[in-house]
């Protein structure tokens, strides 16, 4: 920008320049003012000498000086000497003047001839011709002072042409540097930003390779859930097409419906992208093929999401291995005490909400030390194993059944039809089933079963309890041989009750000395019951004396 107005600036000068120049070269038109008193003076001198009657002067030629003399008159009155005329108001009167004597020294051309006309000519004339002299010597004058202003004026031009050619030139050396280190400026940004390029582009293929492999499957998505950046896992998980560009595809079209980030909204049937959306979403899914993911769904501030996909299959499997192992038994694959405690307790629940009523069937092995005993662990083991297969073909679905413990086994019966026919129908079953041979190893086996049974709500609605008194129940079974079952009634409780209260009083006399043991092996004081023969015991009571009790 600089350059065009200098050079625009330098142009005007140089047109100024020729401007001054161009009146000079073409000659100075004050001259002419200065020959007007020589022809002014030819023109008395030819009127004076026809007045003096030289044969040489004519008419003819003094018309001719006159016609000399109004061309220098017209000459004076041009544009080009008005300034010079406008610089002084004398100079105009003189003209006037001189006009006014020719033109009235001309009408008096045709008298000429006549004596004394010459004379009265000149008379008209003389007075003019000094100051059309001054005229002449005052256009020199102002001729010369014109020069010489015009003549400083083009050095002033000259000068400011030099400075301005100088600056330019100067201007241009400046340019030159400049454009010189605005190359190496540029040379120099040009290699950074190559070594950026670079480190950028070293840092994307680290990127993508540690994109590519994670072990977690990665997607970003835009605010409309259309997708931005996915890896490899990403694509093998949900069987996606490695080569083929899902870039910009909806979510909607690679994803089950199910694991997609969901928007808050207060209306369950608006899905406004605009609203606000939960701070972090972790969702755990199972596809079709049996592959479990935890995904995870993070808010980006631009509206997107981060989402992970993490397979845990194996971490699941192990989870569900443990809660299967802590709920299950591990010989005979049955449910646990815990787990058959938590189903009665949901039956129990159940009966609050107008449920059904249900049953417990708590079974012990009858003998079954003696197969441990007799034939080894393993044996007992494979028996316990075949036992719950036959109680799970006696007992079907909705029946839960549990292993408790060693020999002990249980059973929550739903009847489908009256409880009690249903319950006593399943008991007769599975004595039937449990009394069968089995051969393991080889050997047959002969085995039976005592089962107890409570019913719920009758007999109690704490799931200890119930348990409690089938237990009592089956005791009751025990008592009156293998292979039987028996229901709970009262009277066990309270014939149970007596027997314990016995067999404390027992500890205590024997502690106090009050009792003498005649007969040791007929009692067994761990457990307080009698196994066989009769026992007498002698009771020391203070007031009435020894007494004997049978």
């Amino acid at each position: 920008m600089a350059f065009v107005v200098a050079a625009v600036y330098i142009g005007s000068l140089l047109l100024q320049r020729q401007s001054a120049l161009e009146p000079m070269g073409r000659g100075n038109v004050t001259w002419l003012i200065a020959q007007s008193p020589s022809e002014y003076a030819r023109l008395e001198q030819r009127i004076g000498a026809y007045g003096l009657g030289d044969a040489g002067i004519d008419v003819n030629e003094v018309t001719l000086r006159f016609d000399i003399v109004s061309n220098r008159m017209q000459t004076l009155h041009s544009n080009s000497l008005a300034p010079f005329i406008a610089s002084d108001p004398r100079h105009a009167r003189t003209l006037k003047q001189l006009d006014g004597a020719v033109d009235s020294a001309r009408l008096l051309l045709s008298e000429i001839h006549v004596k004394g006309t010459p004379a009265r000519m000149l008379a008209l004339l003389d007075p003019v011709y000094p100051k059309l002299v001054r005229l002449s010597v005052d256009a020199n004058s102002w001729n010369a002072e014109r020069l010489n202003r015009e003549r400083e004026e083009l050095f002033g031009l000259q000068k400011v042409f030099a400075w301005v050619a100088t600056g330019l030139i100067i201007c241009g050396f400046v340019f030159v540097v400049l454009l010189l280190l605005n190359n190496r400026l540029l040379k120099r940004t040009h290699e950074q930003l190559r070594r950026k390029d670079r480190a950028l582009q070293i840092q994307y293929n680290w990127f993508e390779a540690a994109v590519n492999n994670m072990s977690q499957g990665l997607c970003l998505t835009d605010s409309n859930q259309r997708l931005l950046v996915s890896n490899r896992q990403f694509l093998n998980q949900f069987a996606l097409q490695s080569g083929a560009n899902w870039q910009g595809e909806p979510l909607a079209k690679l994803l089950p419906s199910r694991m997609l980030p969901t928007l808050q909204s207060d209306d369950p049937g608006e899905a406004n992208p605009d609203q606000l959306i939960e701070p972090f979403q972790r969702q755990t899914h199972r596809l079709d093929d049996g592959t479990v993911l935890f995904v995870t769904h993070e808010p980006m501030v631009n509206g997107g999401w981060v989402s992970t996909f993490e397979d845990i299959t194996d971490r699941q499997r192990a989870q569900d291995r443990i809660a299967h192992m802590a709920h299950h038994d591990g010989l005979t694959g049955l449910p646990n005490r815990l787990l058959f405690w938590q189903h009665t307790e949901q039956a129990i629940v159940d009966l609050t909400d107008d449920g059904e009523p249900f049953a417990i069937l708590y079974l012990d092995i009858d003998r079954f030390k003696e197969v441990n005993d007799t034939l080894g662990h393993p044996t007992g083991d494979a028996l316990l194993r075949a036992i719950a297969d036959r109680l799970g073909t006696a007992a079907a679905a909705p029946d839960i059944i549990a292993r408790l413990s060693g020999d002990e086994f249980a059973v929550l019966h739903r009847p489908t039809s009256q409880l009690s026919s249903s319950t006593q129908a399943l008991a007769e079953w599975v004595l039937e089933a449990i009394s069968q041979p089995y051969l393991i190893d080889h050997k047959e086996l002969q085995i039976t079963t005592s089962i107890g049974i409570a019913f719920a709500p009758q007999d109690g609605a704490d799931s200890d309890e119930l348990i409690k008194k089938a237990d009592l129940a089956l005791y009751r079974a025990k008592e009156l041989g293998a292979n039987n079952f028996r229901c709970f009634a009262p009277e066990m409780e309270e014939k149970i009750q007596r027997r314990r209260s016995l067999e404390v009083d027992l500890k205590r006399g024997i502690a106090a000395g009050q009792f003498q043991l005649y007969y040791q092996p007929l009692i067994s004081l761990q457990t307080m019951k009698i196994v066989s023969g009769e026992a007498l015991l002698r009771w020391n009571h203070p007031v009435h004396g020894s007494r004997f009790a049978g």
